[in-house]
């Protein structure tokens, strides 16, 4: 079973937009929020739970115009939609086809309920879930740094937000630092099977296989496409040193190139306890 893929979070968090809201709603709401969706697998024979995925990222609430907008991290100021608070529910995106309505749990948590979700013809289902934990009153947009130097060139150092996917159906793991870029979002992710080791990494297309460490760079913005003529850059020979991986850190560079004998270097940071 394949763990995570990338899109499923740029579909779920990308998505704001419509509907409008008057409803006052508590101050308390705004500030970071941590965004946590789960997907809980079972067999569909025997509902036997066989694992759960997670996608953790964060959500920026705050108050413009007189009602509380949310966005995610990289979207704050650009890709914010309404939010109605009734007391016992925050009610995001109202309105629209993303919609989603958290209730409010004992310990000051809101989460949805779980929607079953049947996958063709699948021998598994899973059970899916969205929760919000406040981490902050303050606003939390600098979580590391995003360094690429190239065709497509960017420094962040102040807005660089990450983004964590783990399995523990396999332990399968993305470390991502997504960053606001032209008109969208640009994103720098690193898919491992385990907590990546200090040291360097070399992996061409054929050998991607057997790496224990794999570097994806996308994005959906405007510039991006004009630039590569895709929404993701396809490396060919990929150099990659972690310098730091602890609890709290994930750091190193990077260098490669793409298809087209183009070259690409940069350098990131991760600040991982969210």
């Amino acid at each position: 079973m394949k763990t995570i893929i990338i899109s499923i979070l740029i579909s779920i968090l990308t998505a704001c937009g419509g509907g409008d809201s008057n409803q006052n709603v508590e101050s308390n709401i705004t500030g970071t929020w941590k965004h946590t969706q789960t997907h809980k697998y079972y067999d569909t024979t025997t509902d036997e739970y066989l694992g759960s995925n997670f996608i953790g990222t964060t959500l920026i609430f705050k108050e413009k115009s007189g009602e509380i907008k949310y966005s995610p991290c990289w979207g704050l100021g650009t890709n914010e939609a309404p939010v109605i608070n009734t007391g016992t529910q925050l009610i995001t995106d109202y309105g629209s086809f993303f919609s989603r309505t958290f209730t409010k749990n004992i310990d000051g948590s809101y989460s949805t309920q779980e929607v079953k979700n049947l996958q063709g013809s699948s021998t598994a289902y899973y059970n899916q879930n969205f929760t919000l934990t406040k981490l902050s009153n303050e606003i939390i947009i600098d979580k590391g740094l995003l360094v690429l130097n190239g065709p497509v060139a960017v420094t962040e150092y102040n807005h660089a937000c990450f983004v964590r996917h783990y399995s523990n159906i396999d332990d399968g793991r993305i470390y991502e630092i997504v960053i606001p870029y032209d008109d969208s979002f640009l994103s720098l992710s690193l898919t491992s099977t385990s907590k990546p080791v200090v040291g360097p990494i070399t992996y061409t297309v054929t050998t991607s296989g057997t790496s224990p460490i794999l570097l994806n760079i996308l994005s959906s913005s405007t510039a991006f496409w004009n630039t590569v003529g895709s929404n993701t850059l396809t490396t060919d020979t990929t150099n990659i040193n972690i310098i730091e991986s602890t609890d709290s850190i994930l750091s190193g560079t990077f260098s490669f190139t793409t298809h087209d004998n183009l070259s690409y270097d940069g350098e990131f940071q991760m600040e991982l306890n969210n």
